[in-house]
């Protein structure tokens, strides 16, 4: 089987980039943007100006929230984001190093494996694991990974390209 080897160090941009891409593709991410605009739609009719308020905050705040403030801040809270990673795919599973830690995870590990514009995003209950396509190198890059990641995983926790 084959073997897949990425080496990086993500830059800001490139985490901000993903971490939007799946947000935007989370439904529960847009509940309080969506009961921002139920409110302002409901004080429209009852002519309620605190309503109409608090239902433009809701949902200028929740978006500007999800969509900027949020990423920013896990890049400044999270300094081994921006550290140097290797990430090893194989028929076994999946080997991360970063810094001092070396973790070798089973692929049941992994809930969703996506391609969010110029990134593939390993998805797990704890978290996400963001490698580059620039990571990729060789020609046969992506559909290794495809290959690897989608015999696998079961076809309800593959999500579409």
């Amino acid at each position: 089987m084959p073997e897949l080897v990425a080496s990086f160090t993500l830059t800001e941009q490139e985490f901000i980039r993903a971490w939007r891409r799946l947000q935007i593709r989370r439904w529960r991410a847009w509940l309080c943007p969506l009961i921002g605009v139920v409110i302002i739609l409901e004080s429209l009719g009852t002519g309620a100006t605190v309503a109409l308020a608090l239902g433009w905050f809701l949902l200028i705040w929740s978006t500007w929230s999800m969509l900027s403030y949020t990423p920013r801040c896990l890049w400044r809270r999270l300094p081994a984001l921006s550290a140097p990673q290797t990430i090893t795919l194989r028929a076994s599973g999946v080997e991360e190093q970063m810094a001092s830690v070396r973790t070798i995870l089973d692929w049941n590990h992994w809930t969703h494996v996506v391609r969010v514009d110029s990134a593939w995003v390993l998805r797990s209950p704890g978290g996400y694991t963001i490698i580059p396509s620039r990571a990729l190198v060789g020609p046969d890059a992506d559909s290794t990974l495809r290959q690897l990641a989608g015999t696998r995983l079961c076809t309800h926790r593959w999500l579409p390209f």
